[in-house]
């Protein structure tokens, strides 16, 4: 059960706990988790309430020095947020971190990260948060937190089971299934950007896999080679270029999009979900890729699939904090019903 569902919920306790809703609800609605969702590039940070409204945000750039300085700037972003939160008499009551790699979140702590961030793989992420902030600390992959967020708050509310992607400098994935997270025995379900594209695997053809051939760099090197280009666009260069009847940026945006549409065809098959719910920055180009993408997905699908709801995240670029904080404020939840002898079944976890 959901931190909402178990506040708005008044036969629950009575009948399946003995115990009075307001009894456990009253300290736990008007309830705020720290927030800090982790980057190859940034850090951001907030305080996020039972409805998902995110307030007190902070940013700053992700150290390039190794475990211990990327942990030391989350205490210190964490500190920033903790301090905006006192002047306005909020104590928050836990804090809900994602961060980029695998991470193992019964334990909380990544068990593998890439090159963007040096030492992480390892590093005992839940223990050394709440030794500094002396609050229950909730560790989860930042793409499974975006899931969550969309599943609490956003386009997945209604749905059993979803697809979420996000696509933008990399191309991440989480599952929803029976309106849960399913995170996978070694915690990497969804984790689609790795799926070879032309047969090749393994380590020697990481050049040939989803993320290096349809994330966004990949559509704006595809244009600079076939512009023989000296300089790199960004992909907001070769999309405004795509808008101004640019035939070549259209085709290298049509191409990414094809890419992903064709792959998505096979996993619906395989999946078999409700919807794919799809955000990050590559979908705001617009219907320059969602009618590529959508095309490719209808073509190559098996029938039984085909009318699957391909849908726009609905949180946008806060989907990590806001989820990070709402899986912080239900396990929060889950404690305080299992401390009275009986946990929370058949919800979000």
């Amino acid at each position: 059960m959901s931190f909402r569902a178990l506040a708005r919920n008044p036969v629950y306790f009575q009948q399946e706990i003995g115990t009075p809703r307001h009894f456990v609800v009253k300290n736990l609605m008007n309830q705020y988790a720290l927030a800090i969702d982790l980057g190859g590039t940034k850090i951001a940070a907030g305080l996020v309430d039972e409805g998902g409204r995110l307030t007190c945000h902070e940013r700053l750039a992700t150290p390039l020095e190794g475990a211990e300085s990327i942990a030391q700037a989350l205490v210190k972003i964490g500190r920033i947020v903790l301090e905006r939160a006192d002047r306005d008499n909020i104590s928050p009551m836990a804090v809900g971190i994602g961060t980029a790699g695998v991470v193992d979140h019964m334990l909380g702590r990544v068990t593998y990260a890439s090159e963007n961030l040096p030492g992480w793989a390892g590093f005992p992420l839940k223990d050394r948060l709440q030794e500094a902030f002396k609050l229950p600390v909730t560790v989860e992959n930042d793409v499974n937190a975006m899931a969550y967020g969309e599943l609490v708050h956003g386009a997945a509310q209604d749905l059993q089971h979803a697809l979420f992607l996000t696509i933008g400098t990399g191309i991440g994935g989480a599952l929803i299934l029976n309106h849960q997270l399913w995170r996978g025995v070694h915690w990497t379900a969804g984790e689609l950007g790795y799926l070879p594209v032309d047969g090749r695997r393994g380590i020697a053809h990481r050049d040939n896999n989803l993320e290096t051939q349809a994330s966004g760099p990949a559509i704006a090197q595809a244009y600079q080679k076939r512009m023989n280009l000296t300089q790199l666009l960004t992909l907001q260069e070769v999309a405004a270029r795509a808008r101004d009847g640019d035939q070549t940026a259209r085709q290298v945006i049509a191409d990414g999009a094809t890419l992903l549409g064709n792959m998505l065809a096979g996993l619906t098959g395989f999946l078999d979900v409700e919807a794919i719910i799809i955000g990050g920055g590559v979908p705001h180009i617009g219907d320059l890729w969602w009618g590529p993408l959508r095309g490719a997905l209808h073509a190559g699908s098996l029938p039984s699939v085909r009318q699957v709801r391909v849908l726009p995240a609905g949180l946008e670029e806060h989907a990590g904090l806001i989820g990070a904080g709402a899986l912080a404020l239900t396990e929060a939840a889950d404690s305080a019903v299992a401390q009275m002898g009986r946990p929370l079944q058949g919800g979000p976890n």
